[in-house]
């Protein structure tokens, strides 16, 4: 079973886009609006997208999608680790309820750009 990823290009692009963020978000020519909500928003198409490849390196690709539930878990947990739990124990870090609905729109986006079209008769998933 081989996976079927949709638009590969996109999600190369975002990677790129994720990269030249991280080098320039430290840059005071760089808008504040990117600066504080460009990475949390690209931030779930990597993670899931990482998430699953690791996935079918682990059980042998027998997983070709994640399902909606295992996507909302991530966006939940994401959530919940950076907005509650590390500015709790760390002061550099701020809580943002924004930062929040960046990652809904980025679990959003990989659910209509990138989770892959179960294109085999195995129609598995983890969930």
């Amino acid at each position: 079973m081989k996976i079927h990823f949709r638009n590969k290009k996109v999600l190369l692009l975002i990677f790129i886009s994720y990269t030249i963020h991280y080098f320039f978000k430290q840059n005071t020519f760089y808008p504040l609006p990117l600066k504080y909500y460009l990475g949390d928003i690209l931030c779930m198409p990597i993670v899931l997208s990482t998430s699953l490849f690791i996935m079918n390196v682990i059980y042998s690709k027998r997983y070709t999608r994640l399902s909606a539930l295992q996507i909302f878990v991530a966006t939940l947990l994401f959530s919940i680790y950076f907005e509650l739990l590390l500015p709790f124990i760390n002061n550099t870090f701020v809580q943002d309820p924004k930062d929040v609905f960046c990652y809904v729109i980025g679990g959003i986006g990989y659910i209509l750009l990138f989770n892959p079209n179960q294109l085999s008769e195995n129609k598995s998933s983890l969930a």
